[in-house]
């Protein structure tokens, strides 16, 4: 049995934790991806992020532009710029991760997971197959 965990751990005692856990049953983390992208570019992706607060679906108004601005394609409802997809927050998360994340990097760089990277900045069905071919998946 396999699992791929996304977005976590976040932080060293997180991964030390599970760690921990994993060894109580026998097993252990055996693969970890990273995504790469320029920090202006992640600004960007995030801060054309507009949601829909009826269904839920997200746009982005650099990459795939609602039909009608502010107006959900898929059910008519209106889309928000949420707060934390604000530019300043952006950077903030950005500031977060590379305290409190980026220094995984090296615990997995370090541990018996080999540490695979895929650059972000392909297109989506190349970052999809890179991520499979990293994971050694079919």
């Amino acid at each position: 049995m396999s699992i791929i965990l996304d977005g976590f751990p976040r932080t060293i005692p997180q991964a030390e934790g599970l760690d921990g856990v994993l060894s109580e049953v026998a097993r252990e983390v055996n693969q970890v991806v990273l995504f790469e992208a320029p920090e202006d570019e992640l600004i960007k992706r995030l801060s054309g992020r507009r949601s829909c607060t009826d269904c839920g679906a997200v746009f982005n108004v650099h990459f795939e532009p609602p039909r009608i601005e502010g107006e959900c394609g898929r059910c008519g409802g209106s889309l928000v710029h949420r707060a934390d997809d604000q530019p300043d927050t952006v950077r903030n998360r950005l500031q977060v991760y590379e305290s409190q994340t980026a220094p995984l990097i090296e615990h997995y760089g370090s541990h018996s997971a080999p540490l695979k990277r895929v650059s972000a900045m392909q297109p989506v069905n190349d970052v999809q197959l890179a991520f499979r071919a990293a994971l050694e998946i079919g």
